[in-house]
């Protein structure tokens, strides 16, 4: 079941985090070699295009899901980590159901030189597939994507993931259909790790 599906079924939606999502790296510089190290963080952080997304880097991050009509709750597990040649940002987001995890998405954040905008893809467990731009927005980080479902349907959606310090972030999702947005969850996750 695509995600989407899934947090309908369970009355919330969650995304990367995002989901997404969070994210993506620095570009490399001239002097940028395994034998020379990368520019100093500072100096990466003013020029890189990927730095608004960059606090969920090395973390692993957990959100708690509205309860079940039993009183259970599941979670969404977060890590982000930086791609070995430090142009992008791997995603992995796992469900966590009676203390078990379950693979949710995974996917890369990047800088697209060409477009000028930090995109981002993630695929899930069936084959779904979610892609889409971000921008930052007063502080706000704006993820715009399309949902491709395995069977060719597809679907628009906005999420506003807002930081809230180094220790947490919040996700609110939005379905966009001709313009509007509808509200669908708002989760918060807190640094784990």
């Amino acid at each position: 079941m695509n995600l989407i599906n899934r947090l309908k079924v369970n009355r919330h939606f969650v995304a990367w985090t995002m989901t997404a999502l969070c994210l993506a790296a620095a570009p490399v510089f001239a002097g940028d070699s395994p034998a020379n190290p990368p520019t100093a963080p500072a100096a990466k952080a003013a020029t890189d295009p990927l730095a608004p997304l960059a606090f969920l880097v090395g973390a692993d991050w957990e959100a708690a899901l509205p309860a079940h009509p039993d009183g259970t709750h599941d979670a969404i597990h977060a890590h982000f980590e930086w791609a070995n040649n430090h142009r992008a940002i791997r995603i992995s987001n796992a469900f966590v159901a009676a203390g078990k995890p379950q693979p949710y998405i995974d996917g890369i954040y990047t800088w697209h030189p060409g477009k000028k905008v930090i995109v981002f893809w993630y695929v899930d467990g069936d084959g779904n597939l979610y892609e889409g731009t971000v921008r930052s927005e007063n502080g706000v980080l704006v993820h715009a994507f399309q949902t491709t479902g395995a069977d060719g349907s597809v679907a628009d959606y906005t999420a506003r993931v807002t930081p809230m310090g180094a220790t947490a972030w919040t996700n609110e999702i939005f379905s966009r259909k001709e313009g509007k947005l509808t509200p669908m969850v708002k989760v918060r996750y807190e640094r784990v790790k």
